[in-house]
């Protein structure tokens, strides 16, 4: 129990305030609200979306200027200035700190943080991107428009579908749109909205996990991210700024831009006799136990969370307030003043700040300034170009059944579409066929030893 207090200690919230010639992101506690770093910088017009890469890294877009601030979290001062295309609208890494993704206007560019190499650029809004998400594994990243669409992005494929496209290499040059409209790149798109989309939440439980977004429209759209399948559609009396759900997906928490916070319990009838899809009208003013109203911010909220053991609720507003919540009561236990209005928020979990008396050793990654055009080189070889070999794309490839025939994992829906033909096509170098075919070979081995003394020695095997 002491262990789990100490990670529920250890969550912090990152907000970032706007508007003022400084750039102000402040580190606080949730459990105690006390104020624990403060990362500045002279940047006028203020933070456009605040994220931790990984847990030794926050990054700060600009809404007025192209660039990308870095902090290291245990230190004040300004780690690296990156350079972007333009003004980053949204900003998401994978969970795992490999990958990130920004929105230029409507196209979003994809890094590799380790060189810094812009690995694709895809465009399939009409009108700016204003939220990005990664799913908890990492496999796909979600994207909202001003536009009212939302689409969820394959990572594996939009990474293969930058260096193969139908087993043919693409040669690049200066000033081209490289954006590759290929269906294979989304998984599902979304256009229930009317209005611009404001903020996403993806659950846990990669493609299994429940996927909430809020618009200007005053709705909630409830999704289920493997199917796509609308779930549920909530309308409440103002436009929605902000959305979180605890992390049984049982609540859902939708900020509202007159300040009010609603909260709907998704589970509160039996599964059984609820319908495929339902839509649901909500009015503050008629509260019930299904749905819950938190009253404090005067203003548009900007930013929800739900702490690590579930039981609170943080928001910031740009009423230049973070407000700490008790989500059985529905009363507020601390209110922590911000030095201005707040324009997003980051609840990092698990992240710990080591007192300035102290000084850790540092082992963080390397992270190099973020390329501004896209890598090719891979293509240059046989080409008149430096000939560098086909950088390697990690992908990790969950959710496949252990007792699936591994020679149908080219058919397996794992979010990485590289096409079948190019694994033995010469155009593509780098990819060492010789001992990926020997790997599969070997597991294809384990796997039916594997398989024999299952059936062998427990269930043919007679009981005693």
């Amino acid at each position: 129990v002491a262990a789990m207090q100490d990670d529920e200690n250890a969550d912090l919230v990152f907000s970032c305030t706007k508007g003022g010639r400084n750039l102000r992101i402040t580190a606080w506690e949730l459990a105690t609200g006390s104020i624990q770093r403060t990362y500045s910088c002279d940047a006028e017009g203020g933070g456009s979306c605040v994220y931790l890469l990984g847990k030794d890294y926050l990054l700060c877009s600009l809404k007025t200027l192209p660039f990308i601030y870095v902090w290291n979290i245990r230190k004040e001062q300004v780690h690296l200035k990156i350079a972007c295309p333009g003004c980053v609208g949204a900003l998401a890494c994978s969970p795992e700190g490999t990958y990130c993704a920004g929105a230029v206007g409507e196209k979003i560019y994809v890094w590799e943080v380790s060189s810094g190499h812009l690995l694709a650029v895809i465009s399939q809004h009409y009108q700016p991107v204003a939220v990005l998400r990664f799913t908890d594994d990492g496999t796909h990243f979600i994207s909202g428009g001003s536009d009212a669409r939302v689409i969820v992005w394959r990572l594996g494929s939009v990474l293969s579908e930058a260096f193969v496209t139908s087993g043919h290499s693409i040669p690049y040059s200066p000033g081209a749109d490289r954006t590759v409209p290929c269906p294979s790149l989304t998984r599902h798109v979304w256009s229930d909205h009317s209005l611009p989309v404001t903020d996403i939440h993806c659950g846990t439980g990669g493609l299994r996990a429940r996927v909430v977004t809020v618009s200007l429209d005053q709705t909630a759209k409830l999704y289920e991210l493997s199917s796509g399948q609308l779930l549920a559609s909530l309308l409440f009396d103002s436009g929605l700024t902000s959305v979180a759900m605890d992390l049984a997906a049982h609540r859902l928490f939708a900020g509202g831009s007159t300040g009010k916070i609603f909260q709907v319990n998704l589970f509160l009838h039996h599964p059984s006799s609820a319908p495929q899809h339902s839509s649901v009208g909500f009015n503050h003013e008629g509260s019930t136990d299904q749905h819950s109203c938190f009253k404090g911010h005067t203003k548009a909220v900007r930013g929800l969370a739900v702490c690590s053991w579930g039981h609170q609720l943080v928001s910031v507003a740009e009423d230049s307030t973070g407000r700490v919540w008790d989500i059985i009561s529905r009363q507020e236990l601390r209110s922590s003043p911000l030095k201005g209005p707040v324009s997003s928020m980051f609840l990092a979990r698990g992240v710990r700040l080591s007192p300035p008396s102290k000084t850790l050793p540092s082992n963080l990654p390397p992270l190099q300034p973020f390329r501004k055009q896209l890598h090719y080189s891979a293509f240059a070889q046989g080409r008149g170009g430096e000939g560098k070999a086909l950088p390697t794309v990690p992908i990790v490839i969950e959710g496949i059944d252990p007792l699936c025939d591994l020679s149908t994992l080219k058919d397996c829906d794992c979010g990485f579409n590289l096409p079948a033909d190019s694994i033995h096509s010469s155009q593509v170098e780098g990819l060492e066929v010789h001992k990926l075919t020997q790997e599969m070979s070997e597991l294809k081995d384990v796997h039916r030893r594997l398989y024999g003394f299952v059936v062998d020695e427990l269930i043919d095997k007679p009981v005693d």
